[in-house]
């Protein structure tokens, strides 16, 4: 191909073009091997469901056992920030705890009605049949398990400002479906404590 600039006869160089692909071709995926896909996720999940199932109540179990222990440890340092008495109540008959900043007027932290309540446990909200018990534990962690599974006096453990307990030594179990069982304790240094029953001892 030619062309003129200023009255001179000029080649114009070709340009090549690339040959465009058939993306035609492609072929799409099948309902046959959707179906297939489907039936191999099914066999998966199938397999995997009874697994699922026995793992879920030890995963509850250990989640309240540990956040009891995180509660407990919160509760301690709020008494020494704020430089006042702190405990938690035990309330087993419905299956929960309660944490107090204060006992107010009648000075009794047992008698809930007029206390300062600053975060209530419900163990049953965890579902697995998480509750105050000791389940396949033969022994308990130090001295009984007590007919409630809360060895703490009056069902309640007291933190001083001095970060030490205004109680004796207490231990409260914590058991789910599947007879697992944790024991969450607290010393009168102040230590706070957690164990899991393994067959024969506690660890």
């Amino acid at each position: 191909m030619y062309r003129r600039v200023n009255n001179e006869k000029r080649k114009v160089p070709k340009v090549a073009i690339a040959p465009v692909e058939n993306i035609g071709n492609e072929r799409g995926v099948t309902l046959i091997e959707i179906l297939v896909v489907i039936g191999i996720l099914a066999i998966i999940a199938g397999f995997s469901y009874p697994n699922f199932k026995e793992w879920l109540p030890s995963y509850r179990l250990k989640r309240a056992a540990r956040n009891l222990f995180s509660d407990m440890q919160n509760t301690r340092i709020n008494a020494i920030r704020s430089q006042s008495n702190w405990a938690i109540v035990f309330d087993t008959s419905n299956n929960r705890y309660i944490i107090c900043s204060s006992p107010g007027t009648d000075n009794n932290w047992t008698t809930l009605g007029d206390n300062t309540i600053e975060k209530t446990v419900n163990l049953s909200l965890y579902k697995s049949g998480i509750r105050y018990g000791h389940g396949n534990a033969t022994s308990p962690y130090a001295g009984s398990f007590e007919s409630d599974n809360v060895t703490f006096q009056n069902n309640m453990v007291i933190f001083t400002p001095r970060g030490i307990l205004g109680s004796p030594t207490g231990y409260c179990y914590i058991e789910n479906e599947k007879g697992a069982t944790y024991v969450i304790g607290a010393l009168t240094t102040g230590v706070i404590m957690l164990r899991k029953w393994y067959g024969s001892s506690w660890k």
